[in-house]
């Protein structure tokens, strides 16, 4: 018997050890069973052949201790990978490995069991032995069938009730954010109508019926998969139907109780029994007892409605590896290894939904890191660190951040190095003022610059003790107040900043009743705005998670709130979202015993906040008007000279409205030398009359000091100067919140002004015609008329109703001021290249198309309507804005049939931007003649870098074309001039649009063309080059094709699926392309030029269109994606096709420009192939091909620096792993043979 069991076992073992490759690679499924099962097995086999019956005994409990470990922790894993609900609804395959292992350990110690025991026992063993075996492959055939079988309900009528369907076959109507089935129409008839009736409309509609509901006459129709408004539109047709009574879409949403995330919360088949981390709202433990306290699941519920919300945080230690946390380090240069960053930033934002870790509050996050850890010099001088390194990471954070940012600070002023320092771990009242005054000048600063945000910091862990104590000592923002706010001459109310402050203290867990209190260590006081939960905090760690103490954990769980009630309702101002953060609590936390507290403070409740966000209702502004306003005063004044003229007519009534008192001004001013960036540059001369005094004035402005200073030549009734502001005569310099109500009918644009922005510009014509500065405005309207041609404006009149004191009592007040601008030409005369002001670092040339289509306004499905060459002058103001923030010159060339340089090289922004505006379009498109003038430009330069920037927005039609304009190009390159090229082709026809696009990127050097999908996105793209120009690296990756991809970090997704398209995100962007060609064909020079570019690009495409079974195209566009280096990508690719996909991804060196490219070709892709791989400067890019989409990859692909990507192959580790089993096999079996001859030897 012993010989047969024994050569049961070795073929079990050789079983066993064959079912790895099943996992498709060596994986945790590949690896448990190889420990659990293979060397048990192989264990077991020797134990057989010990005769010692106590040792045999031993051996044989242990293994089988061991197999029901292995079985036990196959199960916990399975469920807890899936879910124990969604346990039998797993793949097959994993289910099948799960039932084959625990069906072989259990065979196994079956045997060992019966071995040597009588022969009845043994046919008993071999019995269950095989009726294990046969209920497992049943089983596993009934799951793989549920799992590769769709059901099927009834058709037709015989299908009573509703109907199944799909998640394909939900939508979005983007205009509503109406979710609707997409392919059913409800009908509703009329009681007495018959069948045939019923069928008649179903007939009609050319569907069929899904499902229904005989009670109620209802039929659910399956039509065609169609938009909302074609639906819409076909329930309308259907209701003038016979027998119908009424029709509509079906409408979606998710129903369920609130939100439940699957990230386990450090919830492990090891400690499953005794850790709860069930979801409960009303009764919070466990590790995630904290995001139940805040009613974290009931934001959650709403995730998909939040927008993204940039959050930085100001800390010490970031993992930026970390596999729950996407961080992007904003001074990557300095990363201390804490785990505090690392913690708290899981808090506000950890992944959600990965089956990882924790999740953060705020699902929308897009997470910031700063670390402001000293440098080692200096922690060798002591450890100090200044209130600027620490500030500097707010202003980083919200300059990064973009509309909406929340800043976190879990940190503040150590006491008991303040108490080393002072002598008192309180922090004096001078103290306590300065910090005040210092961080609410940054506030300011940034509130002045139409940022806004919200910061939310730390109230401190105690003093020097640990006790909580008042958390002004906590220094930095827990110290503003409204005495010590800097509001910068009162440009900024008090209240404007301390609206944006939460300061937060830290609770305990809730005791046996439910009730909340202040952990001992917490800090309090006037400033504290709200508590959160602080004690036993579950978070990220480095490498893993652990718990933590602190008012630096509540901080970040607050900010994260912040975060998804501003996601909720992106229209508020921060102000707002912290009043609504706060009137949404429901419960008091009581003062802790240990401390002074006397007061209460509220819970926070971010469930709470995120509904009654979503309740608010926001009127959007119209800022088309706006717009329109500024862009002319722009044109009208960036030239730097204009004529003002004012006449005023001013009415004072007594308030018995009898008596009036009349105030006629009159006022030319004559501007000169005006320049926005630089003011000392600008002059005024002008007279003026004002019948009150009965006086002629002439006076003379030049700025100094901060503010234009009026020097009156001639006497008035005051001697004094008049102090006005800059703005006084910059008419652009209007906030967007500035204008109210306003409308544009044909050349004619009117609005209101606030108070605020009057009293900035115009308000100060008032002051110097009346000499009266006691003005208060209630209304003011402002009308101007903008000119059809230049697009600057004419005239513009201001209307004011107010009051004024006069002679001892307020009056009344009506006036009327007109301005009439009369802009003067700059005389562009012969300009000759090499006189301009050129860089020592980088010369750069604005190559624009101003070709007659560049003046036709195009719209494309789904883009704007817009006229190029202005989106053009726009995007160019943009450009050099943004490139002279570092060292550079900038010249400025327009081609058409010919070439024209606008702009020599320049450092000043007024003259380029002057130049830019006086852009018209007309005439042919001549490249090489623009390419041409660029290049003499750059001929006199000696910078480090020459660049050329080419936009356009069709083919040549003119000059050198083809190849020869491409190998113009090559040679411009090669004498090291760097080419980027913008492309802009919605005017085009789909054939000319490849081939536009391919010759520009031709053109460009390796990696730097871009695409535009419409004109308004040129501004955009023209800043993404910038940023590039000016040391901003970016990973550049070109996938072709069918597939669709998908980027997220932090809170934002770049994806090009249509039902979720967006193509531009903070950290970078995508752009399609049509499919492309190799080959370049010499057009000839007489060939018409449409046709020379179909004949010179061909474009059937190296990828071949290849169609749908339903018949429709795919989109086998290319997808080119931008991603700003620095942070790590996770990049998910799916089929949308068969076919085969081109993977390439290039990084940049130190000097900006692409020398690592890293090719995959020719992978198959079907329509259920998935892809991931990671966007990353390494040495090594590995592709991971999941070719049927079950979850498993199949095939590998891995490419280092500059090489072609080649397929992994890893199966010399299953042959390795049977060898060895095979090996460990032969050797017992030597040995026992051994054994049994010196047995006879003796």
């Amino acid at each position: 018997m012993r010989k047969w069991s024994l050569r049961i076992l070795v073929i079990l073992a050789l079983a066993g050890l064959a079912f790895i490759p099943l996992s498709g690679e060596l994986n945790k499924w590949g690896l448990i069973f190889a420990v659990f099962t293979v060397i048990p097995a192989v264990f077991l086999f020797g134990v057989s052949f010990i005769n010692k019956r106590i040792l045999h005994v031993v051996l044989t409990i242990l293994a089988a201790l061991l197999g029901i470990a292995g079985m036990s922790f196959l199960l916990i894993t399975t469920a807890l990978d899936y879910g124990i609900a969604e346990l039998f609804d797993v793949s097959a395959l994993h289910m099948i490995q799960g039932i084959w292992i625990t069906w072989l350990i259990f065979w196994i110690l079956l045997f060992l069991a019966i071995a040597g025991k009588k022969e009845g026992k043994r046919k008993m063993g071999f019995l269950i032995a095989g009726i294990l075996f046969a209920a497992s492959l049943l089983l596993a055939g009934i799951l793989y069938a549920k799992d590769k079988i769709a059901p099927s309900g009834p058709e037709g009528e015989e299908h009573t009730g509703p109907y199944e369907y799909t998640e394909e076959e939900i939508s979005q109507d983007e205009e509503t954010g109406i979710s609707y089935v997409n392919d059913i129409i409800m009908v509703f008839f009329t009681p007495d109508t018959s069948k045939e009736e019923k069928q008649a409309v179903v007939d009609a509609l050319e569907g069929e019926i899904a499902g229904q509901e005989e009670v109620i006459d209802l039929l659910m129709i399956r039509v065609e998969a169609s938009s909302y408004e074609e639906l819409e539109a076909l329930c309308e047709e259907v209701r003038q139907m016979e027998g119908v009574q009424e029709a509509s879409l079906d409408l979606a949403a998710f129903t369920a109780p609130n939100y439940e995330p699957n990230d386990p919360f450090g919830r492990y088949w090891y400690n499953c029994l005794w850790t709860d981390n069930k979801w409960d709202v009303e009764s919070p433990s466990g590790n995630n007892w904290w995001a139940e306290a805040i009613d974290a699941p009931g934001a959650w519920e709403h995730k998909e409605k939040m927008a993204s919300v940039s959050v930085g945080i100001v800390d010490n230690g970031f993992d930026i590896e970390h596999e729950d946390l996407s961080v992007g380090l904003l001074n990557e240069g300095v990363n201390s290894y804490e785990d505090h960053g690392t913690h708290v930033s899981g808090l506000a934002g950890a992944t959600m939904d990965n089956k990882k870790g924790i999740a953060g509050v705020a699902p929308n996050a897009r997470m910031l890191g700063w670390d402001w850890e000293p440098t080692k010099a200096q922690t060798e001088a002591g450890g100090w660190s200044t209130s600027s390194s620490i500030l500097s990471g707010v202003i980083a954070s919200i300059e990064e951040g973009g509309e909406r940012t929340v800043v976190n600070l879990s940190l503040g002023i150590d006491p008991k190095g303040l108490k080393e320092s002072t002598g008192s771990d309180v922090l004096g009242d001078e103290y306590r003022e300065y910090y005040g005054a210092l961080v609410s000048k940054y506030m300011a600063a940034l509130l002045v610059r139409d940022y806004d945000f919200v910061i939310v910091e730390s109230a401190g862990n105690g003093d020097a003790s640990g006790i909580g104590y008042d958390s002004k000592n906590n220094g930095y923002f827990c110290s503003v107040t409204e005495e010590n706010c800097d509001t910068f001459g009162g440009a900024i109310e008090p209240k404007e900043i301390l609206d944006r402050i939460i300061i937060v203290a830290a609770a305990a867990q809730p005791d046996k009743k439910g009730d909340y209190t202040l952990c001992r260590f917490s800090n309090y006081g006037e400033s504290v705005t709200i508590a959160a939960p602080g004690e036993d905090i579950y978070s990220t760690i480095v490498d893993g998670y652990k718990k933590m103490d602190g008012t630096s954990m509540a901080s970040p769980i607050t900010a994260g709130a912040v975060a998804a009630v501003w996601g909720a309702q992106p229209n508020l101002s921060g102000a707002q979202i912290k009043e609504i953060l706060v009137d949404s609590s429901e419960i008091q936390v009581s003062p802790n015993e240990a401390t002074d507290a006397k007061e209460g403070i509220a819970l926070l409740n971010v469930g709470n906040a995120v509904e009654k966000a979503l309740e608010t209702e926001v009127e959007e502004t119209d800022n088309s008007v706006y717009e329109t306003y500024i862009k002319a005063a722009e044109i009208t004044t960036v030239r730097g000279n204009w004529t003002e003229k004012t006449n005023m007519e001013m009415e004072v009534q007594e308030e018995n409205g009898r008596d009036t008192y009349r105030v006629n001004g009159e006022s030319e001013t004559e501007i000169s030398g005006y320049d926005r960036h630089d003011i000392s540059k600008a002059h005024l001369e002008g007279e003026g009359y004002s019948s009150n005094e009965n006086t002629d004035t002439r006076w003379e402005m030049r700025y100094a000091d901060g503010v234009a200073r009026y020097e009156y030549i001639e006497p008035v009734k005051q001697d004094l100067e008049q102090e006005i502001q800059p703005e006084f005569f910059n008419f652009f310099n209007l906030k967007e919140t500035s204008v109210l109500n306003g409308k544009i009918e044909e050349n004619e644009i009117s609005f209101e002004l606030t108070r605020d922005s009057f009293e900035s510009a115009a308000g100060a014509v008032l002051i110097q015609l009346s000499q009266n500065e006691s003005f208060s405005y209630d209304k003011v309207t402002l009308s101007a008329q903008i000119d059809s041609s230049s697009g600057q404006l004419n005239s513009q009149t201001i209307e004011i109703a107010g009051s004024m004191d006069y002679e001892g009592s307020k009056k009344h007040t009506e006036c009327v001021l007109e301005y009439r601008f009369e802009a003067e030409e700059i005389e562009e005369g012969d300009l000759v290249p090499g006189n301009g002001d050129m860089s020592q670092e980088r010369d750069i040339v604005l190559v624009l198309d101003n070709s007659g289509s560049m003046a036709e306004s195009v719209v494309d499905e789904g883009a704007s309507s817009d006229v190029p060459i202005e989106e053009t002058r726009e995007a160019a103001v943009k450009f050099i804005d943004t490139i002279l923030e570092e060292d550079a010159s900038i010249g400025i060339v327009t081609y058409n049939n010919g070439a024209k340089m606008c702009s020599d090289f320049s450092k000043e922004q007024g003259i380029l931007e002057a130049s830019a505006y006086t852009i018209t379009a007309n005439g042919g498109t001549n490249m090489e003649a623009g390419l041409n003038t660029a290049e003499e430009m750059l001929s006199y330069s000696s910078a480090k870098k020459k660049i050329i920037v080419l936009m356009s927005d069709g083919m040549p039609n003119d000059g050198k074309q083809g190849t020869e304009l491409v190998s113009y190009a090559d040679s411009l390159k090669e004498d090291g001039i760097d080419i980027y090229t913008l492309g802009f082709f919605s005017s085009l026809e789909e054939g000319e649009r490849a081939s536009a696009q391919s010759l520009l990127a031709r053109l460009a050097s390796e990696g730097h063309h871009y695409e535009v999908d419409d004109a308004e996105n040129l501004v955009f793209f023209f800043d993404d080059i910038a940023d590039m120009i000016n040391g901003q690296k970016y990973i550049y990756i070109k996938i072709a094709c069918p597939v669709d991809v998908t980027v997220k970090s932090g809170g934002e997704t770049l994806t090009s699926e249509e039902k979720a398209l967006n193509t531009r995100t903070s950290f970078g962007t995508l752009t399609f392309e049509e499919g492309e060609t190799d080959t370049v064909i010499d057009s000839g020079e007489d060939t018409d030029s449409s046709a020379a570019a179909d004949a010179l690009f061909g474009f059937i495409g190296e990828q071949e269109r290849k169609q749908r079974k339903d018949g429709e195209e795919e989109d086998d566009r290319v997808k080119i994606l931008r991603l700003k280096e620095g942070t790590k990508y996770d990049i998910q690719i799916e089929g949308t096709g068969n076919g085969s996909m081109d993977y390439t991804i290039g990084f940049m060196d130190e000097n900006g420009e692409y020398t690592d490219f890293r090719e995959f070709e020719d992978i198959e892709i079907t329509r259920r192939t998935q892809i991931d791989t990671v966007a990353e400067n390494t040495s090594k890019t590995v592709l991971k091909v999941d070719e049927d989409g079950d979850g498993k990859y199949e095939w590998k692909y891995r490419a280092g620096i500059n090489e072609r990507g080649k397929l992994v192959d890893n199966t010399w580790i299953l042959y390795v792993a049977a060898g060895a089993a095979g090996i460990a096999l032969i050797l017992v079996i030597v040995l026992k043979v051994r054994h049994r001859q010196k047995k006879k030897n003796y």
